[in-house]
């Protein structure tokens, strides 16, 4: 099984919420904070890819037919809800 992965970097000076999906997954990356998106080819061989959407305070990553995929940030897995009272606190998760 071959893995593909998108690096997504916060060069913002405030927390920023990367989403993933289809699993409405939120990870909150901190200021110069590093996020690696891996993912699987699926059972069928079928190879993934990525879609970036990003708008004001958050980018979405479509992980499309690929696996769930595993986070890291700088290096450390991470899991869902990841830094999210940063990105409250800084009024940009969603209420």
């Amino acid at each position: 099984m071959q893995t593909f992965s998108i690096g997504i970097w916060n060069d913002r000076p405030r927390p920023h919420v990367v989403w993933i999906e289809p699993w409405g997954e939120d990870y909150t990356l901190l200021p110069k904070e590093k996020l690696l998106v891996t993912t699987s080819d699926s059972i069928d061989g079928t190879v993934p890819w990525f879609n970036l959407v990003e708008t004001e305070g958050n980018t979405q990553v479509f992980v499309e037919r690929g696996t769930n995929p595993k986070l890291q940030v700088d290096g450390v897995a991470v899991e869902c809800g990841h830094n999210r009272k940063a990105a409250i606190d800084a009024g940009i998760f969603p209420g």
